[in-house]
């Protein structure tokens, strides 16, 4: 569904991707681990269309991708629920959900997808009327992954979803970005420091250093891997 050959990009005269290659299959959820500055978030800035790809490709379902325009890649279904959650503090919880359907024209649709997040969401259906901005992190973060659904997403990118969070509500979190996997067969790439949590949840894995992949394969062979274990998940 989704293919980095050799992808080089950064921050003015910083390389931070030095050619990553990477698959993103259909259907699956895929993870991303790596230590801070490895360059995970600007691998998915760069798949979004916010960083110049400087060598490279993207594939996005057989088609180049790299370098278009975000608003070109959001149409295609490429949404990205961004680092820090980044909803609008002084809109109610329903007019962000509303924002995040502003490309859509099915009334019929987006109306089933919005009954759809408040039933996966109770505590954002109780808080409709809300101000985000008086929501706790947790909640903040269920309403922008919620808000990502309302644009009805092919691939849902998730840049690391647990941060700042408690270990109850980084549980509660996975949970649903299993069942959005299951029940709506999204595909799901997912960017994430809680390297334990990323590897049960996923189907397969990449582990990324210093803006190279350095090891790859199926999630429950890394989490197994003396590699990984020593240094990520703590063993």
């Amino acid at each position: 569904m989704l293919r980095l050959e050799g992808v080089k990009s950064g921050y003015g005269g910083i390389e931070a991707l030095k050619g990553v290659d990477l698959v993103v299959r259909q259907g699956e959820i895929v993870a991303l681990i790596g230590a801070n500055g490895a360059g995970k978030s600007t691998t998915l800035k760069t798949i979004s269309g916010l960083l110049q790809t400087r060598e490279g490709r993207i594939v996005y379902q057989g088609e180049e991708i790299q370098n278009l325009p975000p608003e070109e890649i959001v149409k295609k279904g490429l949404i990205q629920v961004p680092e820090g959650r980044r909803i609008f503090p002084k809109f109610t919880v329903l007019e962000n959900l509303e924002i995040g359907a502003y490309l859509r024209r099915d009334a019929l649709g987006t109306q089933a997808d919005l009954r759809y997040c408040l039933e996966l969401f109770p505590i954002l259906a109780e808080r409709r009327q809300q101000k985000a901005g008086t929501l706790s992190g947790g909640e903040q973060q269920m309403l922008a992954i919620a808000r990502a659904l309302m644009a009805r997403p092919k691939l849902l990118l998730l840049d690391e979803p647990s941060l700042g969070l408690a270990p109850l509500i980084i549980q509660q979190i996975f949970e649903i970005i299993k069942i959005i996997n299951q029940e709506r067969q999204m595909t799901i790439f997912l960017i994430e420091q809680n390297a334990s949590l990323a590897l049960k949840s996923a189907n397969c894995a990449f582990v990324m250093e210093n803006g190279h992949i350095t090891l790859s394969g199926k999630a429950g062979d890394l989490a197994q891997s003396v590699e990984v274990k020593q240094a990520y998940l703590g063993i």
